[in-house]
């Protein structure tokens, strides 16, 4: 928690800073839920040290890549855990286009 809330204040953005908090938050109770997927806890390690690399690099471009890859992991790691699934009544909650 510590490392996503220094990289949000490093942002200089307020707004951007909530958004990491708030997402950090809803996110307590889902990290052990996922943690426990092979190799989950050595990715996660690996994608922070990239993205402070990248920062102390002065790389926007490589860091805001590394940073996608972070989120993409987590949501698979996510979505593998908790598949969506279609209840009886047809309606699977997912927005339609």
């Amino acid at each position: 928690n510590v490392f996503h809330a220094a990289i949000a204040r490093a942002s200089g953005n307020p707004y951007f800073e909530v958004a990491v908090a708030t997402a950090r938050q809803m996110q307590q109770d889902v990290v052990p839920l996922i943690s426990d997927r092979i190799g989950s806890v050595r990715s996660a390690i690996q994608h922070h040290q990239a993205i402070a690399e990248a920062i102390a690099a002065r790389d926007p471009d490589v860091a805001a890549r590394e940073m996608a890859e972070h989120i993409r992991y987590t949501a698979n790691a996510v979505t593998e855990r908790f598949p969506v699934t279609t209840p009886v009544d047809g309606v699977s909650g997912e927005a339609t286009a």
